[in-house]
């Protein structure tokens, strides 16, 4: 264990440096994500990023790229523009974070609500952020229907749009990319990403960060698991950040778990709690704490604890 360790902290302590030293300051957030996986893919080889546990889908590193320049010409085409912010409707999925390095990459902001707000809550989050374009799953295509109704602002079921690119237009150049976003929008100080609260004094109310706030934010601290069981939400804060300085910047592999389904989340917990029992398994939660099945949870944490 020792010895795996000094590995982890080695490699840290080399990257720490790069993002300490150099003109990382002056680069947006999404090339400095894009520098990670490059680096990730080029010190420890291709490796599963995110999985989602209800359906099987995963995504690798070297999907990462291809598959964030593929939504970027997508948003693109659909009118996003620099500066503008782009309203995410849906639940945490294997396109989330590559739907919001597409956006970054055309220099606008994105807006990540809670697709199980009613259609009104989500109305007041479009008349805030003032966004073209809402972002949403194919079986979220009635609500993002309901939701943009006597507005102009249009939206697109991004799982289907993927699905249907032709594979000869799938190509792009990240440098280019990245080269086009010299003194566009998201520098240090505009706003990158807009988290919505729960709103349980009202309506939910939402919180501005920057590019910095982003950088800023990457855990510098040696993190060792292998793999990290994750019911956060990407919508939340930490549940956001989780699968960039958790996967990303300390090289370990995320699990993903809906956690919008209290039912099928208490059953899959259940099925976690005996696979954490499993010898020389490294694995990590972060905890949901819902009372529907908080008991749960304590339950496979006590019985891995006590392996």
């Amino acid at each position: 264990m020792a010895e795996i360790r000094d590995k982890v902290l080695y490699s840290k302590k080399s990257r720490v440096a790069k993002l300490d030293n150099e003109d990382w300051h002056d680069k947006p957030f999404v090339e400095i994500l894009f520098d990670m996986v490059k680096d990730e893919l080029t010190m420890k080889g291709d490796r599963e990023w995110i999985v989602d546990s209800m359906t099987k889908q995963r995504v690798r590193l070297s999907e990462i790229e291809e598959t964030s320049l593929v939504i970027a010409t997508i948003l693109e085409e659909a009118g996003v523009k620099p500066g503008e912010i782009v309203q995410f409707i849906m639940p945490s999925n294997v396109f989330f974070h590559m739907t919001v390095f597409a956006a970054w990459l055309l220099g606008a902001a994105v807006s990540l609500a809670d697709p199980g707000l009613p259609p009104e809550q989500l109305a007041q989050q479009l008349e805030d952020t003032k966004t073209p374009l809402v972002v949403c799953l194919e079986n979220l295509t009635g609500k993002a229907a309901q939701t943009t109704n006597g507005t102009s602002v249009k939206y697109i079921a991004i799982d289907a749009a993927i699905r249907a690119r032709p594979i000869n237009r799938r190509k792009a150049n990240l440098a280019s990319r990245l080269q086009s976003l010299k003194g566009r929008a998201n520098d240090a100080h505009a706003t990158t990403v807009v988290f919505w609260t729960s709103g349980t004094t009202g309506i939910p109310k939402g919180i501005q960060h920057t590019d910095r706030f982003l950088k800023y934010g990457l855990n510098k601290s040696a993190f060792p698991p292998a793999t990290l069981f994750q019911t956060t939400n990407f919508f939340h804060t930490g549940g956001f950040l989780l699968p960039l300085d958790g996967s990303l910047y300390n090289g370990f592999r995320i699990i993903f778990m809906n956690a919008n389904d209290p039912i099928t989340m208490r059953d899959y917990m259940t099925y976690i709690s005996e696979v954490l029992v499993r010898p020389n398994l490294k694995v990590l939660f972060t905890l949901y704490m819902h009372c529907c099945f908080e008991h749960v949870l304590v339950q496979s944490c006590s019985r891995f604890l006590q392996h």
